[in-house]
């Protein structure tokens, strides 16, 4: 081992809650107490919550190496721009520098890390009134997406992006389950060409998205007004794939009739308020079915990515026979094949 190693080699740490207390107070001088720092989410990054004299913040440290520094100021500057545009986002806090993101150093690594108010409101269960409103939110966003000038680079919802490197990260898991695997790989590549079939989706492919509309990410105010946080996964890409994030996800993995039921209605709501804003053509609306599965195929990528970090003893035989029932329940549901 070199001499000037003092740590065992490390993927992940838990970063002490109380030096971070400190490092808040020593950056930004609005902060003058925090009652408490508590690490509430531990996932693709880590989350903590701070309790201060000016209210609630949210601190993310981002895993070492998931994002770049430009990956982040490209996240940090679209929500600013959503912001200034009266769009209502949780909003990320400069220091006393003038600057948003910092580094700190972690045994295993660098590691950035920025500061967010809180989001107004509370997470609420969804009803047709809420999903209509957050619906009319997103198409909020996508008009504004239209006249971002994005200085940064972030990656694309592209083919490679949603298949083929998820794939690279599935594969290791399903060598006993070969036909589970070349299913998944041409599933992939047919979804991925009825996209691309589409002629009339051309003016909505390059925009930035928020890319995580599972409906865990936004908040209601009294009023059902939305506020939208965590654009960790925002990129660039087509509109339906946002879309296809939310009837994908908003009612947890079912095929039962109840389940069924409850999703269309919260997807139909959610269509609702976002047509209001934007009509969509049938290519779009083709491509927002194709997206709800390749989403899954992206999801399972993630989680076999993390796995050594994370400790997901989920990832198992029953993780893959869910999430793949999940995928030809949702091609065969949509008759897209």
């Amino acid at each position: 081992m070199n001499q000037d190693q003092h740590f065992f080699p490390t993927e992940s740490s838990t970063l002490s809650q109380s030096a971070l207390s400190n490092l808040v107070l020593s950056n930004f001088d609005a902060i003058k107490k925090i009652e408490y720092c508590r690490l509430i989410s531990v996932g693709i990054n880590d989350t903590y919550q701070l309790n201060t004299n000016k209210g609630i913040f949210f601190l993310r440290v981002y895993r070492k190496g998931w994002r770049t520094l430009e990956e982040i100021k490209a996240e940090l500057d679209f929500i600013l721009y959503l912001d200034k545009n009266n769009i209502s986002v949780s909003l990320p806090i400069m220091k006393n520098g003038g600057e948003y993101i910092s580094q700190l150093s972690a045994p295993e690594g660098d590691r950035y890390w920025v500061l967010f108010n809180e989001a107004k409101g509370i997470g609420k269960p969804y009803d047709s009134e809420r999903s209509q409103q957050y619906g009319s939110l997103v198409a909020r966003l996508h008009q504004l997406s239209l006249d971002y000038n994005n200085k940064w680079n972030r990656f694309t919802f592209d083919e490679a992006y949603l298949i083929k490197n998820p794939l690279q990260h599935i594969k290791p898991f399903l060598k006993h389950r070969i036909a589970d695997y070349e299913y998944l790989k041409k599933i992939g590549a047919d979804l991925y060409s009825l996209i691309q079939s589409q002629s009339d989706i051309t003016a909505s492919k390059h925009i930035f998205l928020h890319g995580d509309h599972h409906g865990g990410n936004v908040h209601f105010d009294a009023f059902d007004n939305p506020t939208l946080f965590d654009f960790d996964c925002c990129g660039i890409g087509d509109r339906s794939y946002d879309l296809a994030v939310f009837w994908g996800e908003v009612v947890p993995t079912s095929f039962t009739t109840e389940s069924k039921v409850q999703r269309d209605q919260l997807w139909h709501s959610f269509l609702k308020g976002y047509t209001k804003h934007i009509n969509l053509t049938v290519g779009e609306l083709t491509a927002v079915k194709a997206y709800v599965p390749l989403r899954q195929i992206w999801l399972m990528g993630m989680h076999t990515h993390l796995y050594h970090n994370l400790g997901n003893r989920w990832v198992n035989n029953d993780y893959f026979d869910l999430a793949i029932y999940s995928i030809k329940e949702w091609v065969k549901t949509l008759e897209l094949i």
